[in-house]
């Protein structure tokens, strides 16, 4: 900043002159100091050490430490230990970022029209070629629906359940639909193809960050169109899909699903005539699994998850992980205070060593087959103890069972 020097003649000002001059000077001084920094955190235990069996939960209490002179407001939250949310605007961030890692390996791969906005694929081809769908791709579930794509932002849809909120997105050559459910027993991709001729299904699962995934693949061919393909992943297990009949129709239900759960739809489309092998689509679900943050974050929770400190007081919450669907291992994350304003305020590494189930079931799903009216069937389930001792047990099936037809 530059002054320039007058000569100021006495007489010609007042008193208010030399107020306002100290005032001037005064505002100068306070811009240059540095704004008051929030005082950091100190938290006990540090590191945050979870042990738990599979199947269990946990909770530790924790001290939050005030060692400033002033209050404190706090909001805490986990992160993966990369320092990312679970939530789906996470999620978005890091399927974003990535790039073509997801579709830039595709075999055979058709860039298709359409798919950023409405509820469905009308034709998926430019005006004048033979068209693939003749409105596909609608996303429904056993609430309501076809649910709108939202071209790349998190919103909601009462389709989903209770709070379910979803996104889509659309890439060259790969549409991804990407939700958290409450309450649907079934989602399924709907609607009609142009032209159908035989249909391939499989399944499979992955495990990442603990989390096993049930995994889905259709795939319907044509001598006449390409080849659509839909994988489905969800991160629960005892589920069933089933499809139509019909070679034209392009319905893929995945049945069973109870409470809450993530769901990952991608339609991949190939040119006439091809069946791309299972590795494809394990390839596929293995790049999002990786791309995506860690999913350990959402099996913990911090009771309460805001508050108050007191000037050199201390504040305690009830850290708690729920390992109901994570598998026996060590994971990692972290617990990040900050203000309300999102200024931080300390993090605090979590370790969770996870050690197996009491009771062991079998991991693939429990297929009987019978007929309307016919004799009462008996699938035999084995249940594995898990120590070294006799564990008490009952069970029960959550939902009602869903006929394949």
């Amino acid at each position: 900043m530059k002054f320039r020097s007058t000569v100021l003649q006495a007489g010609l000002f007042g008193d208010s002159f030399f107020h306002f001059l100290f005032g001037v000077l005064a505002v100068l001084v306070c811009t240059g100091m540095a704004a008051p920094v929030d005082t950091k955190l100190v938290f006990t235990p540090d590191p945050l050490p979870f042990s738990v069996r599979a199947g269990e939960s946990a909770s530790l209490p924790l001290q939050l430490a005030n060692p400033g002179n002033s209050v404190v407001d706090w909001n805490l939250k986990f992160l993966d230990a990369k320092g990312r949310s679970n939530d789906l605007e996470s999620v978005l961030a890091a399927i974003s970022a990535s790039g073509s890692t997801l579709n830039g390996s595709l075999p055979d791969r058709y860039d298709f029209t359409e798919g950023e906005t409405g509820d469905a694929i009308i034709t998926g081809v430019p005006s004048g070629t033979t068209q693939i769908f003749n409105q596909g791709n609608k996303l429904s579930t056993n609430i309501s629906g076809p649910i709108a794509y939202s071209n790349g932002v998190v919103s909601s849809s009462t389709a989903l359940g209770t709070g379910g909120r979803y996104f889509t997105r659309k890439s060259p050559g790969l549409f991804l639909f990407a939700a958290d459910l409450d309450g649907p027993t079934w989602f399924e991709v709907g609607g009609t193809l142009s032209y159908g001729e035989s249909r391939f299904t499989s399944e499979f699962s992955k495990t990442r960050g603990g989390r096993r995934w049930s995994a889905f693949v259709q795939k319907i061919t044509c001598t006449y169109s390409n080849t659509v393909n839909h994988l489905i992943l969800i991160d629960q297990s005892g589920l069933s899909q089933s499809t139509s009949l019909f070679g034209s129709v392009e319905s893929h239900r995945i049945q069973g699903l109870r409470g809450k759960c993530r769901i990952y739809h991608l339609l991949y489309i190939t040119a006439a005539k091809t069946v791309q092998p299972d590795s494809v689509f394990e390839d596929l679900a293995g790049r999002l699994l990786d791309i995506i943050p860690e999913p350990v974050t959402s099996m913990l929770t911090a009771s309460p998850n805001a508050g108050s400190v007191a000037a050199a007081g201390l504040a305690t919450v009830t850290a708690t992980v729920n390992a109901s669907t994570l598998q026996a291992g060590t994971y990692q994350a972290q617990l990040a205070a900050s203000s309300p304003t999102s200024n931080p305020l300390g993090t605090v590494p979590v370790a969770i060593e996870v050690s197996p189930p009491r009771l062991v079931l079998p991991q693939e799903t429990i297929r009987h087959f019978t007929v309307t009216g016919g004799p009462v069937g008996i699938v035999k389930v084995p249940i594995q103890s898990g120590l070294a001792t006799e564990q008490p047990w009952s069970a029960q099936i959550p939902n009602e069972l869903s006929p394949v037809a």
